[in-house]
């Protein structure tokens, strides 16, 4: 679960809090589906939450992204 994409993820989501994966997904030069399953993978630690149609990190996954 730990490696580049993780710490990518978790930097567009601090930069773009509530965003749609429809317009985070290109930052990160990905589809929006496989990037929702990513960001699916970091809820279930608990580092991201998600609202109807936008993410924003919790504050575990503040302190992870600055890691």
């Amino acid at each position: 679960m730990h490696g580049p994409w993780t710490k990518q993820i978790l930097e567009i989501i601090a930069q773009n809090p509530h965003t749609a994966a429809s317009k985070l997904a290109p930052l990160q030069g990905s589809e929006t589906r496989p990037f929702k399953a990513d960001i699916r993978k970091l809820q279930k630690l608990g580092l991201t939450v998600s609202y109807e149609v936008e993410y924003a990190l919790t504050q575990l996954g503040k302190a992870c992204h600055v890691l």
